[in-house]
């Protein structure tokens, strides 16, 4: 402890090996994400101060403003950060800074974000910036050009306080114990925006809701998805693709850990636990930037799908024009790093209101939308097949819409030369029903209509491609991705999809659904192979989504 700057706040200084956060060598310009080295980082602030409000005493944390997400350094207020890093060529220091009060729509004072760099010589001011009282829960996004530094060693401090405060008496205390501002950089990561990335680009695009027969290159009439039946020529097209399970969030989740819903433990009702291996975190701790854009609660941060994303966004106006928007600026602030990009579409998704060009697309627009859809969501059964081939046209324009908007993210992927060293994974998290089994939408069967997906990869330089008939699972995704980025599968019980070889090949691929109502709780479990489907329907005890284990029900087809 020591003294230091006017108000004698207490000091902590932490005096690091520097091993945690030892540069890269010259010429090797993998970027430098500052939250994955804070360990090796000089610190000085209030330690007393801190850990009586952040018992864990970590200096970093995601923090969420405007629903989204971003992996953070969260030093508390008055702080210094200090990393000795190694200036690659075309250097670019990337960061977003902002600042919340818990609890409070506004600062009770401003927030004062600077960085500094020491070359050995004068430390100068790189970057200076202040929060404004009115400014909280924003992240602001800033690039700061280290040209000048290029190919040196230098000290870079992150310095954070607060500005002067107004209309407070001058004899109270200036305490931020009395202030919980959470000041935080935002994802600051040191790269060069020309170094080759030798690793491939990883994209996961998730299509909510769409069913395979509802799409040109899986047989359908309609002219729904041409953008996409013209990547899958670069592609391979599983034909047998089975979700987990026949809703949002438990689908993704398979996606993304490789485990089955009653494994990976995510629910209506349960986060994900920390201990769960989990796809995001994997690739982040390999050096890949990790984005996620999606578009419903259930894929959003309140059940741990933030976990691992540098940046993760849930859109509150989630067409698909806003997504490939916000894709493609992610695409352009990720030069000289690799990038695992997970895109969520919704369109295709009730209610289905596409825009008002593509109303008509296929057939005459519905006298009453509004009470077509209505009907569809009070589970009414239609008074005739009209209504449901109504209710289908509405559907396939949304798909037609999101296509073409698919369709010129790819596009802008190939402009960027990205596209042909890309892995890119084409997927949805289940179907969708029109009332073949009773019911509309989804989530409660395990029906065909919800558990056949489209599946359609690219692996780098479009090798191999063409078809591929065996079953395969959502599950199996996360071990493809991994090895897509080099990276060995924490369980040797895991497998990629295949490339096409047919190794690896399962006899049945499972689905599952469970709910929980007041009387029981409801599961039921299907079994998919080659020639045959079996579904069990479970019932047990309300209130434990496993307690259901007496079997009521049981399908053969």
């Amino acid at each position: 402890m020591r003294s230091a700057t006017p108000g004698q706040w207490a000091v902590f200084y932490i005096a690091a090996s520097f091993l945690g956060c030892a540069s890269p060598a010259p010429g090797n310009h993998q970027p430098f994400y500052f939250v994955q080295h804070m360990d090796g980082a000089e610190a000085v602030f209030d330690a007393i101060q801190f850990r009586s409000v952040r018992k864990d005493g970590l200096l970093y944390s995601p923090v969420t403003m405007s629903d989204e997400t971003q992996l953070s350094m969260t030093p508390p207020l008055p702080s210094k950060l200090t990393f000795t890093v190694h200036v690659p060529r075309d250097p670019e220091l990337r960061f977003s800074i902002g600042a919340t009060r818990i609890g409070e729509a506004s600062l009770p004072a401003p927030v004062v974000f600077r960085l500094h760099i020491d070359a050995g010589d004068t430390p100068e001011l790189c970057f200076s910036e202040t929060i404004a009282r009115s400014r909280a829960q924003v992240w602001n996004y800033r690039r700061v050009d280290l040209s000048r530094w290029s190919g040196k060693e230098v000290r870079l401090t992150f310095e954070t306080s607060l500005g002067e405060r107004q209309r407070v008496p001058s004899s109270q205390p200036f305490s931020t114990m009395q202030l919980p501002v959470l000041a935080s950089w935002g994802n600051p990561v040191l790269t060069s925006v020309s170094a080759p990335t030798d690793e491939p680009h990883l994209i996961l695009i998730s299509l909510d809701c769409l069913r395979f027969d509802h799409m040109g290159v899986y047989g359908y009439s309609r002219a729904t998805t041409p953008r996409i039946d013209q990547f899958a020529r670069d592609a391979m097209v599983f034909e047998n693709a089975v979700s987990a399970s026949s809703w949002t969030l438990p689908t993704h989740m398979s996606m993304l850990t490789g485990l089955p819903p009653s494994f990976h433990g995510a629910s209506k009702w349960r986060r994900l636990d920390d201990s769960v291996p989990y796809l995001p975190e994997w690739l982040a701790q390999s050096g890949y930037q990790t984005v996620g854009i999606a578009s419903w609660v259930y894929v959003s941060q309140a059940f741990g799908f933030d976990r691992g994303f540098h940046v993760y966004r849930v859109l509150d106006q989630p067409r698909a024009e806003v997504v490939v928007d916000e894709a493609l600026k992610v695409l352009r602030d990720s030069r000289g790093q690799k990038l695992f990009l997970f895109l969520h579409f919704f369109d295709p998704h009730w209610r289905y209101l596409p825009p008002r060009d593509f109303i008509d697309r296929f057939g005459a627009r519905p006298d009453d939308v509004s009470g077509l859809l209505d009907m569809v969501a009070d589970g009414l059964p239609p008074p005739s097949t009209k209504e449901i081939r109504q209710v289908m046209a509405l559907y396939d324009a949304e798909t037609a819409y999101m296509d073409g908007e698919i369709g010129r993210f790819l596009e802008a992927l190939e402009e960027m030369g990205m596209y042909d060293s890309s892995l890119i994974i084409v997927t949805a998290d289940h179907g969708e029903s029109f009332y073949e089994h009773g019911h509309w939408e989804h989530t409660q069967t395990l029906y065909d209509e919800l558990t056949r997906i489209p599946l359609i990869v690219k692996w780098p330089h479009s090798t191999p491609k063409g078809s591929y008939k065996q079953p395969v699972g959502q599950v199996d995704i996360f071990p493809t991705l991994l090895e897509g980025a080099g990276i060995e599968p924490p369980s040797a019980g895991l497998r990629h999809l295949g490339r096409g070889s047919g190794e690896g090949n399962r006899n049945q691929i499972t689905s599952e659904v469970t709910w929980i109502a007041p009387e029981a709780t409801t599961m039921k479990v299907s079994l998919r192979s080659d020639q045959t489907k079996y579904i069990a329907t479970l019932v047990g005890p309300t209130g434990d989504p496993l307690a259901a284990r007496d079997i009521t029900q049981e399908e053969l087809y």
